[in-house]
């Protein structure tokens, strides 16, 4: 968790008026970054735990050299049992807006998404399994949804895969359906039943992530569509 918040700083640099000498400052002091290799043996284990809590601790060092009004003594702090709040401003609630309130943004619905013409259209939606943390797989079993040694796995209405020819498991491709040219595709996904809405499907990402244009976001907060990808089941030969 430590390093995707590191990442994440560092993406959006620092903060709003800090200089980021402190940051850079930090970053040139990063240790040895190679894989850590684990001695097994009882003493050796132990060794190698500490160096990988030395890591974790440089790791929070770094944090909090880019993010110092939020992450400021972030080892110290870490060490209370019950952990620390984040200090942001509408946990006080207070709004950072021009009419100091809350300003909640209302969906207009389906209605956001482009037109699509054609009949065999089916909204994608790409999905975590349970044993998936983002991108990171920890390993091919989905207890959520009963899925086990698999990814390559498309969820899809009873209704819509009887109206579509498709046999119970079969395998498919799927396309996506755009105007710009370019043929995006994924093969070999089996097919299972699941109490999906009619017209709506779901997968797993990233394998998935292949179907989503680049172009496809929403203007406003700049988030990926991936949740409505219009998309047409190719039945494999």
């Amino acid at each position: 968790m430590a390093a995707a918040v590191l990442l994440a700083a560092l993406a959006s640099g620092p903060a709003r008026g800090q200089s980021p000498a402190p940051a850079v400052a930090a970053i040139q002091a990063t240790p040895d970054a190679r894989p850590l290799e684990i001695d097994r043996g009882a003493s050796g284990l132990w060794q190698s735990l500490r160096k990988l809590q030395t890591r974790a601790n440089h790791v929070r060092e770094l944090i909090a050299a880019v993010y110092p009004s939020i992450y400021a003594d972030f080892n110290e702090r870490i060490q209370a049992p019950r952990g620390f709040h984040l200090d942001i401003p509408p946990r006080r609630r207070e709004w950072p807006t021009p009419n100091g309130k809350a300003n909640i943004l209302v969906l207009p619905g389906l209605e956001v998404n482009d037109l699509v013409e054609d009949p065999t259209m089916l909204r994608l939606a790409t999905v975590r399994s349970h044993d998936q943390y983002n991108t990171t797989i920890y390993s091919y079993n989905d207890r959520y949804r009963g899925v086990y040694n698999d990814r390559m796995i498309l969820f899809m209405n009873l209704e819509d895969r009887v109206a579509r020819g498709i046999g119970k498991e079969e395998q498919v491709s799927l396309e996506t359906i755009s105007s710009d040219g370019v043929c995006r595709r994924v093969d070999g996904l089996t097919v299972l039943d699941y109490p999906m809405p009619r017209g709506a499907i779901a997968g797993y990402y990233p394998e998935l992530n292949p179907l989503l244009p680049l172009d496809y976001f929403d203007r406003i907060s700049g988030t990926p569509a991936a949740k409505s990808i219009p998309v047409r089941v190719v039945i494999s030969q």
